[in-house]
């Protein structure tokens, strides 16, 4: 049995009922140096269980810069985060690491809002709320390792960010 949760938040209380967990699943953004020594040793002292990372990701998209500028500090964030995760797998690091699912495949252009600036046919690039990312803001709608252009083909259109080259290169190395 597994159980995702937001972060370490209320870990302690989960960790008084965890006897029937087999897996710590969490959605964690902490930022490009990955999620912290403070983070894996929350979840070994409390838990002891081993960790799926179930939601990561970083937006490709910065306030007041170029897409080029927005999509290097996305591949800078996975970095760090994937980085974190292997330096913390069986027989490194704090050894309770078993992988992460990166959030998401492809932009979300439905997930921006409130109303009056919610426009399904374009990509916001209005900053929903203030959170660890490179220009402190969640660009819900720009967290995809695969863009859609314009959107004037989409979606169909695909267009890989560096992020998704540097995951194709480093996972076919393991």
């Amino acid at each position: 049995m597994g159980f995702s949760n937001g972060d370490v938040a209320t870990i302690d209380i989960l960790s008084q009922n965890s006897d029937a967990m087999d897996v710590f699943g969490t959605n964690v953004y902490r930022g490009a140096s990955g999620f912290g020594k403070s983070f894996w040793e929350d979840s070994r002292d409390f838990l002891d269980k081993p960790v799926l990372l179930t939601e990561y990701g970083c937006p490709a998209y910065f306030l007041g810069k170029d897409l080029e500028y927005g999509e290097k500090k996305q591949l800078e964030y996975h970095q760090g985060n994937w980085e974190d995760i292997l330096a913390n797998t069986a027989g490194s690091g704090f050894g309770n690491a078993i992988g992460g699912v990166i959030f998401e495949f492809i932009d979300e252009w439905w997930k921006a809002g409130p109303p009056p600036q919610f426009n399904p046919s374009a990509q916001e690039t209005v900053g929903q709320f203030q959170a660890d990312f490179p220009d402190g803001w969640m660009h819900e709608e720009w967290l995809g390792l695969v863009g859609q252009g314009n959107g004037s083909h989409s979606p169909f259109m695909r267009q890989l960010r560096k992020s998704y080259e540097y995951y194709k290169k480093v996972w076919n190395q393991l």
